[in-house]
Protein backbone atom coordinates (compact mmCIF):
# COMPACT_ATOMS: atom_id res chain seq x y z
CA UNK A 1 0.00 0.00 0.00
CA UNK A 2 1.16 3.65 -0.38
CA UNK A 3 3.83 4.75 2.07
CA UNK A 4 3.11 6.94 5.08
CA UNK A 5 5.13 9.73 3.47
CA UNK A 6 2.92 9.99 0.39
CA UNK A 7 0.99 12.96 1.77
CA UNK A 8 4.12 15.06 2.34
CA UNK A 9 6.10 14.31 -0.84
CA UNK A 10 6.28 16.42 -3.98
CA UNK A 11 4.16 16.06 -7.11
CA UNK A 12 4.39 12.71 -8.91
CA UNK A 13 3.36 12.07 -12.53
CA UNK A 14 3.47 8.74 -14.35
CA UNK A 15 2.42 7.15 -17.62
CA UNK A 16 1.12 3.71 -18.59
CA UNK A 17 0.07 2.16 -21.88
CA UNK A 18 -2.43 -0.44 -20.62
CA UNK A 19 -2.71 -2.87 -23.52
CA UNK A 20 -6.13 -2.46 -25.20
CA UNK A 21 -7.79 -1.68 -21.85
CA UNK A 22 -10.01 -3.24 -20.61
CA UNK A 23 -10.19 -6.17 -23.05
CA UNK A 24 -6.52 -6.88 -23.70
CA UNK A 25 -7.22 -7.09 -27.44
CA UNK A 26 -8.60 -4.94 -30.27
CA UNK A 27 -12.22 -4.91 -31.34
CA UNK A 28 -15.63 -4.48 -29.77
CA UNK A 29 -15.83 -7.88 -28.10
CA UNK A 30 -14.87 -8.36 -24.47
CA UNK A 31 -11.52 -9.98 -23.88
CA UNK A 32 -11.10 -13.11 -21.79
CA UNK A 33 -9.78 -12.58 -19.19
CA UNK A 34 -9.13 -8.92 -20.08
CA UNK A 35 -7.45 -6.40 -17.79
CA UNK A 36 -7.21 -7.44 -14.15
CA UNK A 37 -8.80 -4.36 -12.58
CA UNK A 38 -7.87 -5.20 -8.97
CA UNK A 39 -4.24 -5.87 -9.90
CA UNK A 40 -4.08 -2.66 -11.97
CA UNK A 41 -5.51 -0.56 -9.13
CA UNK A 42 -2.99 -2.06 -6.72
CA UNK A 43 -0.10 -1.32 -9.08
CA UNK A 44 -1.20 2.29 -9.59
CA UNK A 45 -1.60 2.76 -5.84
CA UNK A 46 1.92 1.43 -5.22
CA UNK A 47 3.30 3.89 -7.79
CA UNK A 48 1.94 6.73 -5.60
CA UNK A 49 1.21 8.91 -8.61
CA UNK A 50 -0.96 12.01 -8.38
CA UNK A 51 -1.61 12.06 -12.14
CA UNK A 52 -1.27 9.11 -14.51
CA UNK A 53 -1.23 9.56 -18.28
CA UNK A 54 -2.79 6.50 -19.93
CA UNK A 55 -2.90 5.11 -23.46
CA UNK A 56 -4.71 2.33 -25.39
CA UNK A 57 -7.97 2.95 -23.55
CA UNK A 58 -11.29 1.94 -25.13
CA UNK A 59 -14.32 4.09 -24.31
CA UNK A 60 -17.11 1.59 -24.98
CA UNK A 61 -19.84 1.44 -22.30
CA UNK A 62 -18.27 -1.77 -20.98
CA UNK A 63 -14.89 -0.03 -20.77
CA UNK A 64 -16.39 2.89 -18.85
CA UNK A 65 -17.93 0.43 -16.38
CA UNK A 66 -14.51 -1.14 -15.80
CA UNK A 67 -13.00 2.33 -15.36
CA UNK A 68 -15.61 3.15 -12.71
CA UNK A 69 -14.58 -0.06 -10.91
CA UNK A 70 -10.91 0.93 -11.21
CA UNK A 71 -11.52 4.39 -9.75
CA UNK A 72 -13.55 2.99 -6.86
CA UNK A 73 -10.77 0.54 -6.03
CA UNK A 74 -8.17 3.32 -6.23
CA UNK A 75 -10.28 5.38 -3.82
CA UNK A 76 -10.35 2.44 -1.42
CA UNK A 77 -6.64 1.70 -1.65
CA UNK A 78 -5.36 5.28 -1.45
CA UNK A 79 -8.04 7.10 0.52
CA UNK A 80 -8.22 9.52 -2.41
CA UNK A 81 -10.85 10.67 -4.92
CA UNK A 82 -9.89 9.45 -8.37
CA UNK A 83 -11.19 10.70 -11.71
CA UNK A 84 -10.56 9.82 -15.35
CA UNK A 85 -11.04 11.68 -18.64
CA UNK A 86 -10.12 10.69 -22.19
CA UNK A 87 -9.89 12.27 -25.62
CA UNK A 88 -13.18 12.87 -27.40
CA UNK A 89 -12.58 10.79 -30.54
CA UNK A 90 -15.93 9.14 -31.34
CA UNK A 91 -14.68 5.66 -32.32
CA UNK A 92 -15.18 3.95 -28.96
CA UNK A 93 -13.39 0.66 -29.75
CA UNK A 94 -10.15 2.33 -30.88
CA UNK A 95 -7.21 3.35 -28.71
CA UNK A 96 -7.69 6.56 -26.71
CA UNK A 97 -5.36 8.64 -24.57
CA UNK A 98 -6.31 10.26 -21.30
CA UNK A 99 -5.50 11.07 -17.70
CA UNK A 100 -6.28 9.56 -14.32
CA UNK A 101 -5.81 11.73 -11.26
CA UNK A 102 -6.34 11.85 -7.53
CA UNK A 103 -8.33 14.97 -6.68
CA UNK A 104 -6.96 15.05 -3.14
CA UNK A 105 -3.48 15.53 -4.65
CA UNK A 106 -4.07 17.47 -7.88
CA UNK A 107 -6.69 19.73 -9.40
CA UNK A 108 -6.98 19.44 -13.20
CA UNK A 109 -8.54 22.12 -15.37
CA UNK A 110 -8.77 23.00 -19.08
CA UNK A 111 -8.96 19.35 -20.08
CA UNK A 112 -9.10 19.05 -23.86
CA UNK A 113 -8.10 17.03 -26.91
CA UNK A 114 -5.01 18.26 -28.79
CA UNK A 115 -5.55 17.46 -32.51
CA UNK A 116 -2.07 18.50 -33.70
CA UNK A 117 -0.41 15.39 -32.29
CA UNK A 118 -2.29 13.07 -34.62
CA UNK A 119 0.17 13.01 -37.55
CA UNK A 120 -2.68 13.66 -39.98
CA UNK A 121 -3.42 16.99 -38.25
CA UNK A 122 -7.00 16.10 -37.33
CA UNK A 123 -7.69 14.49 -33.98
CA UNK A 124 -9.08 11.08 -34.90
CA UNK A 125 -8.12 10.31 -38.51
CA UNK A 126 -7.16 6.70 -39.30
CA UNK A 127 -7.59 5.74 -35.63
CA UNK A 128 -4.30 7.45 -34.75
CA UNK A 129 -4.20 9.36 -31.51
CA UNK A 130 -4.38 13.04 -30.64
CA UNK A 131 -2.95 14.32 -27.39
CA UNK A 132 -5.00 14.88 -24.25
CA UNK A 133 -4.12 17.95 -22.22
CA UNK A 134 -4.79 19.26 -18.73
CA UNK A 135 -3.43 21.99 -16.50
CA UNK A 136 -2.60 20.54 -13.08
CA UNK A 137 -2.14 22.26 -9.73
CA UNK A 138 -0.66 19.96 -7.12
CA UNK A 139 -0.81 19.98 -3.34
CA UNK A 140 2.02 22.30 -2.33
CA UNK A 141 1.44 24.72 -5.22
CA UNK A 142 3.42 23.20 -8.11
CA UNK A 143 1.79 23.53 -11.53
CA UNK A 144 2.22 21.65 -14.80
CA UNK A 145 0.59 21.30 -18.17
CA UNK A 146 0.43 17.54 -18.79
CA UNK A 147 -0.09 16.04 -22.25
CA UNK A 148 -0.85 12.34 -22.63
CA UNK A 149 0.50 11.07 -25.98
CA UNK A 150 0.62 7.87 -28.03
CA UNK A 151 2.57 8.09 -31.29
CA UNK A 152 2.40 5.67 -34.21
CA UNK A 153 3.77 2.21 -33.58
CA UNK A 154 5.76 0.30 -36.19
CA UNK A 155 9.30 -0.32 -37.39
CA UNK A 156 8.73 0.45 -41.08
CA UNK A 157 9.21 3.68 -43.06
CA UNK A 158 5.57 4.81 -42.98
CA UNK A 159 5.38 4.55 -39.19
CA UNK A 160 8.68 6.37 -38.71
CA UNK A 161 7.49 9.18 -40.99
CA UNK A 162 4.20 9.48 -39.09
CA UNK A 163 6.07 9.66 -35.79
CA UNK A 164 8.25 12.41 -37.24
CA UNK A 165 5.14 14.45 -38.01
CA UNK A 166 3.93 14.09 -34.43
CA UNK A 167 7.32 15.03 -32.98
CA UNK A 168 7.46 18.08 -35.28
CA UNK A 169 3.97 19.09 -34.12
CA UNK A 170 5.21 19.14 -30.52
CA UNK A 171 6.99 22.41 -31.18
CA UNK A 172 3.73 24.25 -31.89
CA UNK A 173 2.11 22.70 -28.81
CA UNK A 174 5.09 23.86 -26.74
CA UNK A 175 4.88 27.41 -28.11
CA UNK A 176 1.19 27.67 -27.31
CA UNK A 177 1.69 26.25 -23.82
CA UNK A 178 4.47 28.72 -23.03
CA UNK A 179 2.38 31.57 -24.33
CA UNK A 180 -0.59 30.54 -22.17
CA UNK A 181 1.36 29.79 -18.98
CA UNK A 182 5.06 30.68 -19.26
CA UNK A 183 5.90 29.75 -15.65
CA UNK A 184 4.30 26.31 -15.75
CA UNK A 185 6.20 23.05 -16.19
CA UNK A 186 5.34 21.22 -19.42
CA UNK A 187 5.21 17.42 -19.39
CA UNK A 188 4.62 15.13 -22.38
CA UNK A 189 3.98 11.68 -20.92
CA UNK A 190 3.16 8.57 -22.86
CA UNK A 191 4.14 6.07 -25.51
CA UNK A 192 6.44 7.65 -28.11
CA UNK A 193 7.13 4.30 -29.86
CA UNK A 194 10.69 5.25 -30.89
CA UNK A 195 11.36 1.74 -32.17
CA UNK A 196 13.53 2.49 -35.20
CA UNK A 197 13.03 1.13 -38.72
CA UNK A 198 14.08 -2.46 -39.36
CA UNK A 199 12.76 -2.44 -42.94
CA UNK A 200 14.52 0.78 -44.02
CA UNK A 201 17.71 0.82 -46.08
CA UNK A 202 19.89 1.50 -44.24
CA UNK A 203 18.17 0.26 -41.10
CA UNK A 204 17.51 2.73 -38.27
CA UNK A 205 18.15 1.33 -34.79
CA UNK A 206 15.75 2.30 -32.03
CA UNK A 207 18.64 4.02 -30.24
CA UNK A 208 19.29 6.13 -33.36
CA UNK A 209 15.68 7.26 -33.58
CA UNK A 210 15.63 8.17 -29.89
CA UNK A 211 18.87 10.14 -30.22
CA UNK A 212 17.55 12.02 -33.24
CA UNK A 213 14.31 12.81 -31.45
CA UNK A 214 16.15 13.93 -28.32
CA UNK A 215 18.18 16.44 -30.37
CA UNK A 216 15.03 17.69 -32.10
CA UNK A 217 13.21 18.21 -28.80
CA UNK A 218 16.20 19.99 -27.28
CA UNK A 219 16.05 22.51 -30.13
CA UNK A 220 12.80 23.87 -28.69
CA UNK A 221 13.59 23.42 -25.04
CA UNK A 222 12.34 19.96 -24.10
CA UNK A 223 14.43 17.46 -22.16
CA UNK A 224 14.07 13.71 -22.65
CA UNK A 225 13.99 12.17 -19.18
CA UNK A 226 16.34 9.21 -18.66
CA UNK A 227 14.90 5.76 -18.01
CA UNK A 228 16.56 3.44 -15.51
CA UNK A 229 16.45 0.51 -15.81
CA UNK A 230 16.25 0.59 -19.61
CA UNK A 231 12.91 -1.18 -19.91
CA UNK A 232 9.56 0.50 -20.49
CA UNK A 233 7.68 -2.29 -22.30
CA UNK A 234 7.03 -5.99 -21.77
CA UNK A 235 6.13 -7.58 -25.11
CA UNK A 236 6.36 -11.17 -26.37
CA UNK A 237 8.10 -12.31 -23.18
CA UNK A 238 10.84 -9.68 -23.40
CA UNK A 239 11.51 -6.27 -21.91
CA UNK A 240 12.28 -3.38 -24.27
CA UNK A 241 12.98 0.35 -24.04
CA UNK A 242 10.56 2.51 -26.03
Amino acid sequence: EPSAGAKSRGARVGTWNIRWYPDGRPGKKAGVPGTDILWLACAIAVLEVDVLAVQEIKTLPRARERTAELLAELDRLTGGRWRAEFDDCPQQATQHVGLLWNETRATLTRLHTEPALNPHGTPCKDSLRPGFVADARFVGGATARIVSVHFKSGAERRSVDLRKKSFTALEDVVKRARRDAPATQLIFAGDFNTMGCSSCSPKIAAEEERASVEAQLASFGLRWLPTEPGCTEYYRDRGHLL
